[in-house]
C-alpha cells in the first residue's frame, strides 16, 4: 500500500509537494482549531 503513493498522475516531485501540502495543513488545522476555541468560548452555536 505504500507504493500507491507515489504513484499518483502529475507529482512526479512527491517529497517536496508533500513538505508543503503538509505544512499547509498543519496551519489549517491550527486555524480551525483556533475557530472551534473562539466558537466554543461565545456559544455561538
Amino acid at each position: 500500500m505504500r507504493n500507491v503513493i507515489f504513484h499518483q498522475p502529475g507529482h512526479p516531485e512527491q517529497p517536496c509537494h508533500g513538505a508543503r501540502y503538509y505544512a499547509l495543513l498543519s496551519v489549517f488545522v491550527v486555524a480551525a482549531g483556533l475557530v472551534y476555541l473562539a466558537w466554543s468560548g461565545l456559544h455561538i452555536l
